[in-house]
């Protein structure tokens, strides 16, 4: 049975703030940056630390401007999505570096435990079920590990887990990019192929990911998860001072300083690109189309549908009534917290208005399956 896992922010709650808890996590990110720039004259800070000292204070004024707009609108994809209707693309894009900053921080640091100073982070902080999935649909085949070609993901979210977990089960698995080609990661803004059957494993990524690692002209210098690995693998940590030092270096070579003229002018921004942009009369647009393309094209062809954490916001609407137009599955599995809204939101908004043969409500729910969101996410057997 060809199964496709549907992802939204619940599937990653055990490893990134959720968004009712966004707003603490940034500002918990916020207040250990506000304290390095407050002791930077110390003599055993990083140079990088002193030296791109504006930077620092930049991002911690373009983060404070953040958390006093979480007062005001739901989630930062609420901000994202003002900005870009604004066509502000200089906000727009401080924001990207923003949320990537912060996915950063939140996946190799314990913000509920941390203290400057004293923390480190030991390793990429992973929500559990990830691994639990990979662990049962990876396979060997002599020296090579695949996935399960039955299976496919489908994700809203840019975070990094799906990455991190893979890499856990491979042998050379501290390579990003290589995980990305080897598995077909695709977040319709890399050089992509988007020609892998969809009876093939395939990941989308629809908003891209918020990922501060890009290689140009063969340069190791904007590599900054590798710099991380590389600390991970000699010291066993990476501790404050280090990121910021790191994270500024890698934000000097960019235009974060000199501001943004438009949605393209940075050579990594587009890694993360909100579904929206599929709008745009560029590159970008033309890739976020084929990216959505290739989704619906996966979600024709499964027969069993697991979705995971997603509560179907009103902003998505269009996109994920487009991505479900005529798709008709055998079983559908729902784990949430929130099951009974989640599944009427879903059957009600999207599935009814996109279903081919406009079955009845009583035929939908005779395919749906709940489980708890805190079970792990495999789902196939």
């Amino acid at each position: 049975m060809k199964t496709t896992y549907f992802f939204g922010a619940g599937a990653s709650a055990n490893a990134i703030p959720i968004i009712k808890d966004m707003r603490d996590g940034l500002h918990t990110m916020n207040g250990i940056l506000e304290q390095i720039i407050e002791t930077r004259n110390k003599s055993e800070w990083d140079v990088r630390i002193k030296s791109n000292i504006d930077i620092l204070i930049k991002l911690h004024n373009d983060t404070k401007l953040i958390i006093e707009q979480l007062e005001w609108h739901q989630t930062v994809d609420t901000i994202a999505r003002k900005y870009f209707l604004q066509s502000n693309w200089d906000n727009y894009n401080n924001l990207k570096i923003i949320l990537t900053t912060f996915f950063a921080f939140v996946q190799i640091f314990d913000i509920k435990s941390i203290q400057f100073g004293k923390t480190s982070g030991l390793n990429y902080r992973l929500d559990n079920r990830y691994d639990s999935l990979f662990a049962n649909i990876l396979q060997k085949n002599k020296d090579q590990v695949i996935p399960d070609s039955n299976l496919s993901i489908i994700t809203w979210n840019y975070d990094m887990q799906i990455e991190f977990a893979l890499r856990n089960f491979l042998k050379d698995g501290n390579d990003i990019n290589s995980i990305k080609n080897k598995f077909n990661i695709l977040t319709g803004n890399e050089i992509a192929e988007f020609d892998n059957p969809v009876n093939q494993f395939n990941v989308i990524k629809l908003n891209g990911d918020a990922f501060f690692d890009f290689s140009k002209n063969g340069s190791n210098d904007y590599l900054l998860y590798k710099k991380f690995d590389d600390k991970l693998i000699s010291k066993n940590r990476v501790d404050l001072i280090c990121f910021f030092s790191e994270l500024s270096e890698f934000l000097s070579l960019t235009s974060y300083m000199n501001g943004f003229d438009n949605v393209q002018n940075d050579f990594f921004l587009n890694r993360f690109s909100y579904s929206w942009e599929k709008d745009f009369d560029n590159e970008v647009g033309k890739n976020k189309q084929k990216l959505i393309k290739k989704a619906r094209e996966i979600l024709l062809n499964t027969e069993k549908l697991v979705i995971v954490g997603y509560s179907f916001p009103d902003s998505n609407i269009y996109i994920d009534r487009e991505l479900f137009s005529e798709t008709e599955f055998e079983e559908i599995v729902f784990q949430d917290i929130d099951l009974k809204g989640i599944k009427n939101k879903f059957i009600k908004n999207i599935y009814t208005n996109s279903y081919s043969k406009k079955a009845s409500l009583t035929d939908i729910e005779k395919k749906i399956i709940e489980v708890p969101v805190s079970n792990f996410f495999p789902s196939f057997a």
